[in-house]
């Protein structure tokens, strides 16, 4: 290889010390990609299906010493309704119509 670094990809949650059967690392000197003009790069198919990636997944990025590195984002459970019949709601419904009322008033 001319130029290229040989890289080994470790699933999340290991390391090189770590990595168990060869099964289980992927190389990636065959699978450069250009970088588009908007900063776009392709995860290769490989990698999407061992991390389970399927298109309009949400995926974190994040630098890891000389390399970025990406997961797939946690599934949050959506604020809507979290707060429900809290005291914190009625707080906000009691606010919310005190300022309603003060504006009718003007």
């Amino acid at each position: 290889m001319t130029g290229r670094r040989r890289r080994t990809w470790h699933p999340a949650g290991t390391d090189s010390a770590d990595a168990g059967p060869a099964s289980r690392k992927v190389i990636l000197s065959s699978m450069t990609h250009r970088v588009g003009a908007k900063g776009q790069v392709v995860i290769p198919k490989v990698l999407r299906d061992q991390l389970g990636i399927e298109p309009g997944d949400e995926v974190n990025f994040w630098l890891h010493d000389d390399h970025v590195a990406v997961r797939l984002a946690e599934h949050r459970r959506p604020l809507r309704g979290r707060f429900r019949g809290s005291a914190l709601t009625h707080e906000l419904e009691r606010e919310r119509a005190a300022d309603l009322a003060r504006e009718a008033a003007r």
